[in-house]
């Protein structure tokens, strides 16, 4: 990196208090060894994104112009008021939170992550996008084609590929999350992790759920993985270089998905109900359970992004509505139009003892109930509100899957995984 200073900005340096003077100095050794250090705040400039702002202090700001050869020349240096005269356009930008990064998605195609990338793109950051080649990537993203878990592979593919911000939305166990940190580190100015609210207690000890709630799933692998990964990234956020916000989404649906408590990602759930056949519901089907629309879950994320008040915190992004299992399935029965839908129920325990592939899904989360309080994340995100109550969302999923049936994802093995846990039950009634 190559740093000089026009005869402009030094004139406004000399100009300055010898304490802001002092910090400027401080500020400028910490951008030499981290430009991307979170209380810089580096944001590129709406106005002409080839100039950039630094903080010095809460008050002071500077702004150079890089150039592509990773030189940068600063041009100006001067309080807040002044900045916000000279360079009208930031204004707006800053208040909106928009600070027009380069960010790179592992994983931004799926159910949950293409709502986040097509909102950061429509808000004007860059997005990249890490794949194997097996998705279809949005034109205006840059496809990174890589094996994520490879971290040579990865090193080549991003080879000239400086991203701000990191998103991971693949990271399911602790190898995908160090390859991450050997990446990274000391490369962006911010990395999230995408977790799980499964990492919580089950049972839970109080309700609603807040952040500080205690972790730990006896029930649930993919959950004590998780639970793995969030306290090494945690650990590994004790270090400047690599500054870590966590992310804890609930049962989370797009149009791609018709969330139930057996497979959301499969359309065979509803296929059952439109063909008039039987599906089950664990227990009573009176346990509450919160289902957040993938479109109101960006707007918390997008809201964390590039926010350096986040760094090294911890959030759940879910919507506030709380219904029952037979309430969820109701709506569902009515979004198909499906009258009087044939629904059995069947305990938690006997539905496991059947399926024990589905222990985990039921007895380390949607068996027990799963109500969050958001103020957390609304304190940092004031715009954060789900606005899609589940009644609208999935009428959306239906009409969509009804008019994509290719991506319907339908599963002959869990179709024939139902029948058989009702015909069980049923025949154990009836001896």
């Amino acid at each position: 990196m190559r740093s000089l200073g026009t005869t402009a900005f030094w004139q406004s340096y000399r100009e300055l208090p010898t304490g802001i003077r002092d910090a400027a100095r401080a500020a400028y050794k910490k951008f030499l060894l981290d430009p991307a250090h979170p209380s810089l705040q580096l944001e590129r400039l709406r106005s002409d994104p080839r100039f950039w702002s630094v903080r010095v202090t809460r008050d002071f700001r500077a702004v150079a112009q890089r150039l592509e050869s990773d030189t940068w020349i600063w041009v100006w240096i001067g309080s807040h008021n002044d900045f916000d005269r000279r360079f009208p356009a930031q204004v707006a930008l800053r208040t909106s939170r928009v600070l027009l990064m380069k960010i790179l998605f592992l994983g931004g195609t799926g159910n949950i992550s293409a709502e986040c990338a097509a909102l950061l793109y429509e808000r004007g950051h860059e997005i990249l996008v890490v794949t194997r080649g097996r998705n279809a990537v949005p034109a205006n993203y840059q496809a990174i084609v890589a094996d994520r878990k490879d971290a040579s592979a990865m090193r080549a593919a991003l080879q000239g590929v400086r991203p701000e911000v990191v998103i991971n939305f693949l990271g399911y166990d602790l190898p995908d999350v160090r390859v991450d940190y050997e990446l990274f580190n000391g490369v962006v100015r911010q990395y999230l992790f995408i977790s799980s609210t499964s990492v919580y207690e089950k049972p839970p000890r109080k309700l609603p759920l807040t952040e500080d709630a205690p972790v730990g799933n006896a029930w649930w692998e993919y959950a004590q993985k998780k639970v793995a990964c969030e306290q090494w990234l945690r650990q590994r956020g004790e270090e400047p270089s690599f500054p870590v916000t966590i992310v804890r989404p609930s049962h989370t649906y797009s149009k791609r998905w018709v969330p139930n408590a057996v497979s959301s990602g499969s359309y065979t759930f509803a296929a059952r109900l439109e063909q008039g056949k039987p599906v089950f519901v664990h227990d009573d089907g009176e346990s509450p359970w919160t289902l957040t629309a993938a479109a109101d879950f960006a707007v918390g994320l997008a809201g964390l992004v590039g926010n350096a008040d986040a760094i090294g915190e911890t959030f759940h992004i879910t919507s506030d509505e709380v219904l029952t299992w037979n309430q969820i399935y109701a709506e569902i029965a009515a979004a198909l139009a499906v009258e009087s839908p044939q629904i059995v129920k069947v305990p938690t325990d006997f539905i496991c003892q059947m399926a024990p592939q589905l222990t985990g899904t039921l007895k380390g989360d949607k068996a027990h109930p799963g109500v969050f309080d958001n103020s957390k994340i609304k304190r940092f995100v004031p715009e954060f509100r789900c606005r899609k109550p589940f009644r609208a969302g999935v009428r959306e999923s239906v009409s969509w899957l009804r008019e994509h049936p290719d991506q319907q994802n339908l599963r002959p093995d869990l179709d024939t995984l139902i029948e058989r846990v009702i015909r069980a039950w049923e025949r154990r009634g009836s001896d």
